[in-house]
């Protein structure tokens, strides 16, 4: 547009007058139509499909596109070239529109503006063949056959180009634009765009994509490879590619998938048990809150687990005649998990465990009641055991859980969170006199004391990694340091709800084992008021995980920010969600910090 006004300021400055405007339509001769009442084409359109013209490309604003090697784009100001009119003329809102195809094979539209009579050119855009000079498709490609070979091989990042012309010869207009569209097909001859166009104008204007065999890639691979790749799905995907086809739906229902077994919610007897009677060699079964499983089911299960490593029965109501069947017919059980969501009494069917599955590596209850002669028959039977987690568990006493310690020399792994806190430091003197393998323990709301951690820190040969005493009342943290110093590589320490001060954090940065620790939780402990925990992150130098989460909050936040700022491996915080720290933590970015709120 700005080219154009250009252009009629200089013609009306030598004089020579303003073009004349285009022709109007039938409809009104005395003034101009409305764009709603164009309709119909004034004029005839000037060239048909199959003719060649010249184009005129004015501006230096069409540049090369670099890898196109168009010879329209590439040419300067004034220059004219030769191209073919490849489709019906379009009467498209006030302006006839022309698909020209140049010797080099770039595609071009053509517009006759209607619209446009102020802005005329001295000369139009689009005229007859009238210099023979001037190449035509054929000989273009003849003479440069190397350029042309470069042409259409850049034919796939050719650009579309719109020109614009009035209806008058002597009022041209419009300017060079650039069409953002890159489904312009490839480049061919003037002879196919002057005869395959008969038949299907529109063919030359699409870009036809490569085509690809319809074939399958499963088709390709056998069917071991293919049960191969269904064996990373679960027993519920495995339902829904099973109606895919036919061979799917042998596949899907081969043995070998059903070793695995996972079920979940609603789930009946007859559908429970169809899945568990499709494996060949039952060893991992997840029966996760089934509450309609009957015994009918776990007798099953007992039938055909003879190779059965692994039972989950989360928030399952397996019952007592249930787990019996599972200890009868299950010898080779080595993880059992049972998390109730509500009491269960479980002596009997603990009893029937630890009689039939002596190869019990892990135990996991929750909501159970076990008395202490439950533990007693546990430790005779599990012998074997390395990881035992008792959590909200009511019957605990000191002398069932020294049973265990005492009879489990491979226990690693012991986790025991009380409902009503009934475990003491016994405990402890039994764990460091026989728990030589424990690398994690947890105590999680039980009556220990700092004089029980200060003994088994002196006693204990093993070596603590892991070191959980939450909610427990009686702890002040001063024995703490006394595990540091036994040389006890502590990475997790879990303090939540204790009377940790600000004088123990002090004493714990002071030691030279601190820089190995990575958790530290210090949830509702309300007599810290960060003081010295600045000094302990940063003399912690692997901290990941910092959790400060109080009711009452004690930690300012100019104190938070300065344990940010001295914190550089922190990579998750957690707080409460007070206004205060969130626009602490708004304005503290630090790079790689995940923040939660509580």
């Amino acid at each position: 547009f700005m080219a154009g006004r250009q252009q009629q300021q200089a013609i009306n400055a030598s004089g020579l007058g303003t073009p004349p405007p285009p022709p109007l339509g039938p409809h009104n001769a005395s003034q101009k139509q409305p764009l709603h009442n164009r309709t119909m084409a004034p004029v005839a359109p000037k060239f048909q499909c199959g003719d060649e013209v010249e184009a005129l490309w004015e501006h230096e604003q069409v540049e090369a596109v670099e890898g196109d090697g168009d010879v329209a784009a590439a040419g300067h100001a004034g220059e004219w070239f030769r191209a073919t009119v490849t489709s019906q003329p379009l009467w498209w809102r006030g302006q006839w529109r022309y698909e020209l195809c140049f010797a080099d094979g770039s595609r071009s539209t053509f517009e006759k503006n209607m619209d446009r009579a102020d802005s005329g050119h001295p000369q139009s855009l689009l005229r007859a063949p009238t210099a023979a000079t001037l190449p035509t498709p054929a000989t273009a490609g003849a003479s440069d056959g190397r350029a042309r070979a470069r042409r259409l091989g850049a034919s796939s990042n050719r650009k579309r180009r719109r020109v614009t012309e009035s209806v008058s010869p002597q009022a041209g207009g419009g300017t060079h634009k650039r069409d953002r569209q890159d489904n312009t097909p490839a480049a061919g001859s003037a002879e196919q765009a002057r005869h395959g166009s008969g038949s299907n104008p529109s063919a030359l204007n699409e870009r036809r994509a490569p085509s690809r065999p319809q074939t399958n890639v499963f088709d390709q691979l056998d069917d071991a490879t293919i049960v191969s790749i269904l064996a990373f799905l679960d027993s519920a995907d495995l339902a829904r590619v099973s109606r895919v086809s036919r061979r799917f739906r042998k596949l899907c229902f081969d043995g070998m998938l059903w070793n695995t077994v996972k079920l979940w919610n609603k789930v009946t007897d007859g559908t429970a048990q169809m899945l568990l009677g499709l494996g060949n060699r039952l060893e991992h079964v997840a029966l996760c809150q089934c509450s309609k499983l009957t015994a009918t089911t776990f007798a099953f299960l007992g039938q055909r687990g003879q190779h059965l490593r692994s039972l989950d029965l989360t928030r399952a109501s397996p019952g007592d005649e249930g787990i019996a069947a599972v200890a009868l017919g299950c010898p080779n059980l080595e993880t059992f998990t049972a998390n109730s969501s509500h009491s269960f009494d479980g002596g009997a069917a603990m009893l029937k465990l630890a009689s039939g599955c002596h190869r019990l590596k892990t135990v996991k209850v929750r909501r159970w009641w076990l008395s202490r002669e439950v533990l007693a028959a546990m430790a005779s039977g599990f012998s074997q055991l390395s990881h035992l987690s008792l959590v909200l568990c009511s019957g605990l006493d000191d002398l069932g859980i020294a049973a265990i310690a005492a009879q489990c020399p491979h226990l690693r792994h012991f986790h025991v969170a009380e409902r009503d806190p009934s475990l003491t430091d016994t405990t402890l003197h039994a764990l460091a006199a026989h728990g030589h393998a424990i690398e994690h323990l947890c105590l999680s709301n039980t009556s220990i004391t700092d004089q029980g951690i200060e003994e088994f820190a002196a006693t204990a040969r093993c070596r603590l990694v892991d070191l959980d005493i939450s909610w427990c009342k009686e702890v002040t943290g001063v024995s703490l340091e006394a595990l540091f110093v036994a040389g006890h590589p502590l990475r997790c320490l879990y303090l939540d709800g204790t009377k940790v001060s600000d004088a123990v954090l002090g004493q714990l940065a002071a030691q030279p084992t601190i820089a190995g620790l990575q958790k530290l939780h210090l949830n509702q402990c309300k007599k810290m008021a960060g003081k010295a925990l600045q000094a302990l992150v940063q003399a912690a130098t692997g901290l990941t995980h910092l959790e400060l989460v109080q009711k009452v909050p004690t930690l300012s936040p100019p104190a938070l920010g300065a344990i940010l700022s001295n914190s550089y491996s922190l990579r998750h915080l957690t707080v409460r969600k007070l206004p205060k720290y969130q626009k602490l933590l708004a304005r503290t970015k630090t790079e790689g910090l995940d923040i939660f709120y509580v």
